[in-house]
């Protein structure tokens, strides 16, 4: 069922089954804002601290707003030049900040977005099936030139220190934020730093979309599962306090490594939407008890 809602300040619309309940906002950005699973009333994404959303204005900051909720990072995570070009791109990309349209088509939320610094457009459904979220995505490539980009998925969750994150790929990670090798099991929350920032990626190509985070104590799983035939890459952020004081993680599958389109381009490891032309992937997130 699809109906209008609120959440928090913002006008919203509301998914949600006997299972699961999402929020997504009208105003900017298409953000699910919200995700609770009914029976537990657990509520797995980081919330705004200032129990409150500002409007953005677009080219601004990430970090001067909400940092809550899932958003869609395209065409980069931070600011960078398209490669061989003088087109800034905005920090956190285009579409967090700008306004979508919306319609709903039988059981489906259908969000549209026309970006402001390439000649892409972005659109994606959303809607429940028992225990999941479906979302669906299409690239639009408005021109008839190649166009390169980076879209990464950045969902915001909160944790505590029994939670614990899984990956079916285990292959070698890269701090990038200092290049030192974690000392420890870094998939228990519990063993990062408080007020620490912590960000790494998988070297290697991810082969199987299959991640997420063990909530021991709710003994509830939130599980994504994705394409990899495009978003070939996976990034994981972690801060303890030490980004804005806040306590929130993040699993990012990706289509480019890593964080800017431009450093993308120099790694070879970016993506491509054709001209005149689309690409499609999907994202699943699955709540599941044990």
């Amino acid at each position: 069922m699809i109906s209008n809602s609120k959440h928090l300040n913002s006008e919203a619309f509301r998914i949600e089954n006997d299972v699961l309940k999402i929020e997504v906002l009208k105003g900017f950005g298409a953000k699910i804002a919200s995700l609770i699973h009914k029976e537990s009333g657990f509520e797995f994404l980081f919330q705004p601290t200032l129990k409150k959303y500002d409007i953005p204005v677009y080219g601004d900051a990430f970090y001067k707003y909400d940092t809550s909720g899932i958003d869609d990072t395209i065409p980069t995570i931070d600011v960078c030049n398209y490669p061989n070009s003088d087109i800034v791109l905005k920090d956190h990309g285009d579409v967090w900040a700008q306004e979508w349209d919306y319609s709903i088509v039988e059981d489906s939320l259908i969000c549209v977005v026309k970006m402001n610094s390439l000649p892409l457009k972005l659109k994606k459904s959303i809607k429940i099936v028992g225990n999941s979220i479906q979302i669906k995505y299409e690239l639009f490539n408005l021109s008839k030139d190649d166009t390169m980009y980076l879209w990464a998925f950045h969902g915001l969750n909160v944790f505590n220190d029994n939670t614990r994150m899984f990956f079916k790929h285990n292959g070698e990670i890269l701090n990038v934020i200092n290049g030192e090798t974690y000392g420890f099991d870094y998939k228990a929350l519990k063993n990062y730093a408080d007020k620490s920032e912590n960000k790494f990626y998988f070297i290697d190509e991810i082969e199987e979309g299959y991640c997420g985070l063990d909530y021991v104590d709710e003994r509830l799983k939130y599980i994504l599962e994705y394409d990899t035939d495009i978003n070939k890459y996976l990034g994981v952020w972690i801060t303890k306090g030490g980004f804005k004081g806040e306590y929130n993680c993040a699993i990012e599958p990706a289509s480019g490594f890593y964080d800017t389109l431009e450093r993308s381009y120099k790694n070879n490891k970016y993506s491509v939407v054709k001209g005149n032309s689309s690409v499609k992937w999907n994202m699943n997130i699955t709540i599941e008890k044990y």
